[in-house]
């Protein structure tokens, strides 16, 4: 999987996915860590899914939060991994952007 291929609103959702599973220490960056960094900034059309869920953009990033919170932490290690199921959606998105032309 290579990031520089994703556009820069991708990179830096997955950069502030980074951040966020750093900030509550956590060793893997999940989906809910990028869905947290999406939320913290919608734009476009994901900011129109967040909305027809009928919750507020401050109500998903509270409940995400509150995941995240418990989550178990990790002590004494920089290292941060993705999640298995955000490498391989991930690698999903890479290859429908190849057979797009992308």
């Amino acid at each position: 999987m290579n990031l520089e291929k994703f556009s820069e609103r991708s990179q830096k959702v997955v950069q502030d996915a980074l951040f966020s599973a750093k900030n509550f220490s956590h060793q893997h960056v999940t989906a809910l860590h990028v869905f947290k960094a999406i939320c913290e900034k919608p734009t476009g059309d994901m900011l129109k899914l967040v909305e027809s869920s009928g919750l507020t953009v401050q109500e998903i990033q509270s409940a995400l939060i509150k995941n995240l919170e418990q989550k178990p932490r990790v002590q004494g290690s920089s290292d941060i991994f993705l999640d298995a199921g955000l490498k391989k959606a991930l690698e999903g998105a890479e290859k429908n952007a190849k057979l797009s032309g992308d």
